[in-house]
């Protein structure tokens, strides 16, 4: 099967395919479980460890884990054995020793808790199967570390690595184990046990600043609290499945952006589509039975890009949800034959994606150290931990960068070049006052009906709405760094990172600059037990000046805050190898070694390493696009050199053709370049990762980018069906099932249409923006379904006599009429192309057709116009003309379209031009119309033109072929006599609109009437007319093609189709 009948069939099956319902937990009564209840029931906490154990044995683990003392075999086998019994009650019948390796992504190992005892009887060896879980499984198993990345810092013949439990971390059912991962030597190699590493020892800091600030803090634990927010993207699997790009880097390398996409800025919190929601309904589940609070999901910028975001947990804690929420989106999205894409910039030009990172301290008071209160200017405590996070961010950008995330520079939410953070006004002035000894400014406005220095109440002057609580700071999503109320938002980070190492080294970054405060505070206050007001404000003021570069108040992508930056000393970081060197740096390879004792050297040499590492190899080219431009132009050279009526065909082929050659010149060069560049950098790469990764970025990446680019604009010129890539908008837009096109547009704008209930089905139906007997009933149908849906009924009021539910039984029928419709059309495409091809005998095949549309008035494929595709796909189509077609023009501004995305090679004419046609072009087969309603002779009603291109058809001696589906053939209709003809509106032949040159020149999309006949003139302005069944040659129908007996000047359709 081709490329092209695999994305058709994708197509199809997401509109058809059956949707995965969740059903929700409920209690014995029958009523839904609230999430309360369901929370962590898979997770063996504290309080199901306190019940599993005796008293002494549960004691004895909560001082281990308070690393008080070291757990013994005891109490290690003790808790083996109860959480084995707890697993297994649920259905485990594996571990998992579960970790975070260097590779960028989690690992598993997966043992199962069934062993085997042998023993001995004098008639031979006895098995017998027993359940075993042990205490030195669980605190610790052996992987082959050599597998792993760890960059020379053992040999590959040293396998020996450790993973040893996480006891911070809870256990979950399916029987996970969390742990970190060591070699043999006791250096990390992964990248959870720096992050606990660095949580001590901040920790240990901030907790001498607070008793030191205040001497009654009694303050003994601190801790870090992390919320993430994952954005991704979702596409369909089959899709998926067809662009290697996507499967092996995570992007389309090659693609264009369609029509519609993020500009109309209607996707962000828009609806979710129904398919989405499906899928959410069962991640949150999953996540609440495994103890990971969703708290908000909802659509982002991008279509197809959606969010999820976490509950505040202590930081550690917190990423385990994090990653642990990436794998299950994984499992769960290929449960709906759904694919979640994590990399930061899947598709150029729109919004790429992130993670973002809501960072805070609190004590074990329950105190939140950010927060600002009431008075932030007389708030020490506030004051320097604000300053403390702000003081060595540069070091940030080598934690967050990397060869995906290095995409999204310069678009909206991504890790900016420039390091700088984003205050807010309000807390700026608190600072500058601070500073320059000054009363604080007066934020009063207008439209502010109080203020106060935490906060201001926005009046709304409607006494009607409550005042609303505005917060001290906005936001700014184009910095890396926002401090937003009580909180550091840090937006850089990418969205298929592990915030391990960033959080990590932003620990390590705030645990120095506390160390240096109270260093200064120590040498400001003298002999004094705790430092004044005065010696806090002195060392406060101090770190005001040091951090002011980095804090910025406007666009970070702006040339002006560019040049500002060079200014004030900040550097402009554009390349992510140099990003990493920032790791290296003295001062920054001080505080992250020796300083705080964080990592070994060898450690953070293998974290630079393996970044630099990932960077080099992360580039990929996609080998199908020359075969297919080579083939299509293959194609074009042979179709003109067929013999030609009149010379008019062979235009568009050869003009098509002098476009492809250059094109396809160009990239067997651009390719050639690269390879010889890859290849050189493999022969001679050098020891120093760095400069490695730097020639992948100065070389590789530009000859990617230049060979891409001829390959998008192969895209456009090659036809669809020869192209092997899925295209943006299959990507982007195929789960957006409850949108429609608005066809009265289309000529210069895609707009997409909500269709969420029966109102706005109807408007789109009688305005005409949608239209074709197939689409309107379809979507008539899902519009019920829809409506039905969104109401809040009782069983009872949703249930027909036989208790079937209505909102269920609507889905279903919208389902069952989407797949019929296509293997209808299809079937009625095959059948008619084969009967003009047998009929015509001969292999360069010219169409009249009467506008009948194809995918935009059915469900994806079309009727007469799917004759036309099919002839194509055979290679034996040379030409097609159509018709203007009332009303509406339909036939130049839908089917124009329409053969267009096709590639068939066309030409427009005036209804009236016909018969001159027929007369002069010798070559033209037969003539194609659709059908509204056929009558049991085979009389048929169709848009008005139809019945003269008979007439005509039949005095030039051509086939005149009828394409409808045996649903419009009435047999209870002797003929077409009977067939009411509506009459439209006589407005639409005395007035033409549209949209005038100079209106789409300024891009406005309003539709512009010109009068073309006096005020008073009557108009006749039927809608159909009817054809005598005596002038038509054969009725195509997915059952097969219908012609009429010898001599007979009628159809017996009866027989026909029994």
């Amino acid at each position: 099967m081709s490329a092209y009948e695999l994305r058709k069939n994708a197509l199809v099956k997401a509109a058809t395919g059956e949707k995965r319902e969740i059903e929700y937990p409920r209690k014995a009564d029958g009523s839904p479980k609230y999430p309360s209840e369901i929370y962590g029931e898979n997770v063996f906490t504290l309080k199901t460890m306190a019940k599993a154990l005796p008293k002494p044995i549960f004691s004895s683990f909560l001082k281990q884990r308070r690393g008080r003392q070291n757990l013994d075999k005891t109490t290690a086998d003790s808790i083996a054995h109860a959480v084995r019994v707890w697993a297994m009650d649920r259905g485990a019948t594996h571990y998992t020793h579960w970790f975070q390796p260097q590779t960028g992504a989690t690992a598993e190992k997966h043992d199962a808790f069934l062993s085997l005892l042998s023993s001995f009887t004098p008639g031979g060896e006895e098995v017998t199967p027993i359940d075993q879980f042990s205490g030195s499984q669980l605190l610790q198993s052996e992987p082959d570390a050599s597998s792993f990345p760890s960059h020379r810092m053992h040999t590959t013949f040293e396998v020996h690595g450790y993973m040893i439990w996480d006891m911070s971390s809870l256990i979950m059912s399916i029987l996970y184990i969390l742990l970190v991962f060591i070699s043999y030597n006791g250096d990390a190699l992964d990248k959870k046990t720096g992050l606990l590493q660095s949580n001590e020892v901040l920790l240990c800091t901030v907790v001498e600043l607070v008793n030191l600030l205040e001497l009654d803090a009694h303050v003994e634990h601190v801790y870090t609290t992390l919320g993430t927010e994952q954005e991704f993207f979702l596409v369909d699997c089959m899709m998926y499945a067809l662009q290697p790009d996507l499967k092996i880097m995570g992007c389309m390398l090659v693609g264009q952006l369609p029509p519609w996409h993020q500009q109309l800025e209607d996707h962000y919190f828009g609806h979710i589509p129904s398919c989405m929601m499906y899928m959410i309904s069962e991640l949150e589940l999953e996540c609440l039975c495994l103890g990971i609070p969703i708290k908000t999901h909802h659509n982002e910028v991008v279509p197809a890009q959606f969010k999820v975001a976490l509950i505040f947990k202590e930081a550690s804690v917190a990423m385990d949800h994090n990653l642990l929420t990436m794998d299950m989106l994984h499992k769960v999205t290929h449960h709906h034959n759904l694919h979640v894409l994590y990399h930061e910039k899947p598709f150029k030009s729109v919004n790429g994606s992130c993670k973002h990172c809501n960072w805070a301290m609190a004590t074990n008071c329950g105190k939140n150290l950010l927060d600002l209160t009431v008075c932030p200017k007389t708030n020490f405590y506030f004051l320097v931990f604000l300053l403390a996070v702000l003081c060595h961010v540069l070091l940030l950008c080598a934690t967050i960068l990397s060869s995906s995330n290095e995409h999204c520079l310069g678009m909206q939410e991504a890790p900016p070049a420039i390091i700088s953070a984003f205050l807010g006004n309000q807390l700026n002035e608190v600072l500058n006052a601070i500073n320059e000894d000054c009363p604080l400014k007066n934020f009063s406005m207008p439209q502010f009906q109080t203020i106060k220095v935490s906060g201001t109440v926005l009046d709304v002057k409607d006494a009607g709405l409550p005042h609303i609580a505005r917060d001290l700071t906005d936001c700014n999503h184009t910095l890396p760094i926002a401090f937003t109320g009580n909180k550091f938002e840090f937006c850089a980070i990418g969205s298929k990172q592990s915030p391990s190492f960033p959080v990590t080294v932003l620990n390590c970054m705030v645990t120095t600059a506390i160390t240096e405060i109270v260093t200064n505070l120590h040498a400001q206050m003298g002999s004094k037990p705790t430092p004044s007001d005065d010696d806090t404000l002195a060392v406060i003021c101090r770190y005001i000046r040091l951090m002011h570069p980095v804090c910025f108040e406007g666009d970070n992508y702006s040339d002006a805050w560019v040049a500002e930056a060079v200014c004030c000393g900040l550097p402009n970081i554009c390349t992510v190898p140099e990003a990493f060197t920032y790791l290296l740096k003295d001062k920054h390879l001080a505080m992250l070694t020796t300083d705080t004792g964080i990592f070994s050297h060898s450690e953070l040499m293998l974290r630079y390493h393996i970044l630099n590492e990932h960077y080099a190899k992360d580039t990929i080219l996609s080998q199908q696009i020359l075969p297919a431009a080579i083939k299509y132009c293959k194609l074009l050279a042979e179709s003109t050199t067929m013999p030609k009526a009149i010379g008019i065909e062979a235009a568009p082929k050869v003009q098509v053709l002098n476009e492809l050659a250059p094109l396809v010149t160009t990239l067997e060069a651009e390719h050639a370049k690269l390879t010889a560049t890859v290849q050189k950098l493999i022969d001679h790469g050098s020891n120093d990762s760095n400069k490695h990764a730097q020639a992948a970025c100065n070389l590789v990446v530009p000859a990617i980018a230049a060979m891409c680019n001829t390959a998008d604009m192969l895209k456009t010129t090659v036809a669809d069906k020869y192209w092997l890539l899925p295209k943006y908008a299959k990507l982007l837009l195929m789960i957006r099932s409850d949108w429609i096109l608005n066809q009265l547009l289309l000529l210069h704008h895609h707009e997409y249409i909500k269709i969420n209930n029966c109102c706005t089905s109807h408007h789109a139906i009688a305005s005409m923006q949608t239209h074709g007997t197939p689409a309107i009933a379809i979507i008539a149908v899902q519009s019920l379904a829809a409506e039905l849906c969104s109401l809040e009924f009782n069983i009872v009021d949703t249930a027909a006599a036989d208790g079937t539910d209505m909102c269920a039984a609507y889905m279903q029928a919208t389902k069952a009429m989407l797949a019929v419709d296509i293997t209808d059309n299809q079937a009625i495409g095959t059948h008619g192309a084969h009967y003009i091809a047998e009929t015509a005998s001969t292999s360069s095949i010219k169409l009249l057709m009467h506008y009948n549309a194809g995918a935009l008035a059915t469900t994806g494929y079309g009727m007469a116009l799917g004759i036309a595709c099919t002839l194509n796909e055979l290679n034996v189509l040379s030409h097609m003309y159509f018709t203007k077609t009332r009303p509406y023009n339909q036939g130049v501004h839908l089917m124009a379209v329409e053969l267009l995305e096709e590639h068939i090679p066309s030409m427009h004419m005036c209804n009236l031009a016909v018969s001159a046609l027929l007369q002069s072009d010798l070559g033209i087969q037969a003539i194609v119309v659709g059908a509204d309603r056929v009558a049991a002779n085979g009389d048929t009603a169709n848009k008005i033109g139809t019945y003269q291109l008979a007439i005509t058809a039949h005095h030039h001696n051509r086939l005149f072929i009828v394409a409808a589906p045996s649903t419009s053939i009435d047999l209870d209709m002797p003929s077409g006599k009977q067939i009411e003809i509506e009459q439209r509106d006589p407005s639409e032949i005395l007035v033409q609109s549209g949209f005038t040159q100079s209106l789409v020149a300024t891009g406005s999309l309003e539709p512009a009437s010109v009068q073309v006949a006096p005020v008073e003139t009557r108009a006749w302005n039927p809608s159909f007319d009817v054809t005598p069944a005596a002038l038509i040659s054969a009725i195509i129908t997915e059952k097969g093609v219908i012609t009429k007996q010898p001599n007979s000047s009628k159809f017996d359709l009866k027989a026909a189709l029994s």
